[in-house]
């Protein structure tokens, strides 16, 4: 069996009401290391929280912590710029990427509740292009879950019950978007929002494993924002499903 070497619980981040719409708190903490889950886990956790976990390897924690800490500006600008006016928008990012030999980030997959390509796309590649200090002992495995609320809480939240008998109107034309790889895999997670009228404004698609191609998201994008959904009655919605053609 591997062996964990440790587990460094880091960054919480919330939002507040303030006209920037984010504000990082950072609440690092030491725990004693205990076993960890096997590698295919995603390692999601507690809204608002990041989780580390080495594996194999050894990681300086200080390093990692002090990596994502120096980050929180291109993380704030990942957030602002993707989002844009949609104030509403917000959500977990669940990561697990392996860390190579020379500290670069070897692989990186996601599931993520926030529901924007824009927001989702922009932190993933910031993560992917991440140098951390070199491993001792091997190349480590890093999981953690990073968090953003939004501005304005959606006051409605929709999932199976609400939009899956809509969605699945829609099957034939979603298995099309689909080659059943993990840049166009056949099941996914999806999470979008609905203003009053039924127009869908935002809309993202994870997995757990690799981001999605941008070709396959808009194909799926232009499927579901033809969709007629209920009128929200001057709310918004957030929906979320797991969907499998």
């Amino acid at each position: 069996m591997r062996k964990l070497v440790a587990i460094l619980l880091l960054l919480t981040v919330a939002c507040s009401g303030n006209k920037d719409g984010t504000t990082p708190k950072n609440t690092p903490t030491q725990t004693d290391a205990t076993p960890t889950q096997d590698a295919t886990d995603n390692g999601s956790t507690d809204n608002g929280s990041m989780v580390i976990e080495g594996d194999l390897g050894e990681i300086d924690q200080q390093a990692v912590q002090k990596k994502f800490d120096d980050g929180q500006d291109d993380l704030m600008k990942c957030i602002m710029d993707g989002r844009g006016n949609l104030r509403y928008v917000g959500g977990d990012m669940s990561f697990v990427f392996r860390i190579a030999l020379d500290g670069s980030v070897k692989w990186l997959k996601m599931r993520s509740t926030v529901g924007n390509r824009g927001v989702e796309k922009c932190i993933y590649d910031w993560a992917s292009s991440l140098k951390f200090v070199k491993p001792k002992g091997g190349e480590a495995q890093v999981s953690y879950s990073w968090g953003f609320d939004p501005e304005l809480t959606p006051k409605l939240r929709w999932g199976e019950d609400e939009v899956g008998g809509i969605i699945a109107k829609a099957r034939r034309r979603l298995r099309r978007c689909s080659d059943g790889t993990p840049q166009a895999p056949a099941s996914y997670h999806l999470v979008f929002y609905v203003i009053p009228g039924g127009e869908v404004t935002s809309l993202g698609i994870s997995t757990g494993d690799l981001m999605v191609s941008d070709d396959f998201y808009r194909c799926v994008e232009k499927v579901i924002k033809k969709l007629h959904f209920p009128d929200t009655m001057g709310r918004v919605a957030k929906a979320e499903l797991d969907f499998s053609i």
